[in-house]
């Protein structure tokens, strides 16, 4: 072998080990933490909810306490209250972890539809997910629009998964959830939207008392009470687009001036601006998405930001 095989030869090996190195990089980065169990014994939640649209919002502490057998399966059971008094503490539902394959299920009992799938952090973009449950399989079905990565209070870089549909050329993004926090609709509604009547928002979530999650929460992570706000629905009131990423017109039709507010879900104020009549363009770039409430006087709009 000459020396200019030699070298043509070194240079393909060199070239060659970078590219695996280059890979094996990327796997790593892919791959750059193990997965974080949802269900653990240290964790609170706090859930707001907002009961059959009518503005009338409480909260409560949800957690795991003991393990059960349903069906020859181990589950945790979820307690909820809304005290810290133990006599008040009632079973909200119960859920059950597969490390290996990164899903939790889910189950009401006694409950004629058996288990559900609550989450399944393995999924990647493009995939479609069904609640598992008769008769609502074949429209209970979310689309996952976007899977990132997120850093949140703790430091550690957590999964986080966009699940909706696409319409024309609008994005929905129905549920959030973040791995080892559950869903941005409080920690039972990953899947289950649409078995209950209520509107739910995850406010803050701990570990071992340290607020690891918040989101557009007061200061104590607390909600009770009436907001105050009707929804009025008027054919001259107008939001568009909506839902929004960047920006939306507001328009109350001319007929009000004055200072608009801008609510979350949970009802905590996070913004005014001033409205002279016009139609008014709303900057959303530092609005966390979710749903929110525009208020003008006894007018309210609502709009979603993605």
């Amino acid at each position: 072998m000459n020396n200019n095989t030699m070298k043509k030869l070194m240079i393909t090996t060199l070239m060659l080990l970078s590219v695996l190195q280059m890979v094996a990089q990327n796997v790593n980065t892919k791959d750059s933490h193990e997965y974080l169990p949802l269900i653990e014994e240290n964790k609170q939640w706090n859930v707001c909810s907002n009961v059959a649209n009518v503005y009338e919002y409480t909260t409560a502490y949800k957690w795991f306490g003991e393990d059960t057998v349903i069906n020859d399966l181990t589950y945790k059971i979820i307690y909820a209250s809304e005290t810290n008094d133990p006599y008040q503490w009632q079973i909200d539902c119960f859920m059950r972890e597969d490390t290996a394959t990164q899903k939790v299920y889910q189950r009401y009992y006694p409950d004629i539809h058996g288990e559900r799938i609550a989450y399944d952090f393995n999924l990647n973009e493009g995939d479609t997910i069904c609640c598992d449950s008769e008769p609502h399989e074949d429209y209970n079905c979310l689309v996952v629009q976007s899977v990132n990565d997120i850093i949140l209070g703790d430091g550690i870089t957590r999964k986080k998964i966009e699940l909706g549909y696409s319409y024309d050329d609008f994005v929905f993004v129905e549920e959030t959830w973040i791995e080892g926090i559950g869903c941005n609709m409080g920690i039972t509604r990953g899947m289950t939207w649409m078995f209950t009547g209520s509107i739910d928002w995850l406010m803050c979530m701990t570990v071992n008392d340290e607020l690891i999650y918040r989101d557009n929460a007061p200061q104590n992570c607390w909600r009770s009470g009436h907001l105050g706000i009707d929804d009025i629905d008027k054919e001259d009131f107008l939001i568009y687009p909506n839902p929004a990423r960047e920006y939306t017109y507001i328009d109350f039709g001319g007929s009000m001036s004055g200072e608009m507010e801008i609510y979350g879900i949970a009802g905590m104020l996070v913004a005014k601006r001033e409205y002279n009549g016009e139609a008014l363009r709303l900057d959303l770039t530092d609005l966390q998405p979710g749903v929110y409430f525009v208020r003008l006087g006894n007018a309210t709009m609502k709009f979603v930001k993605m």
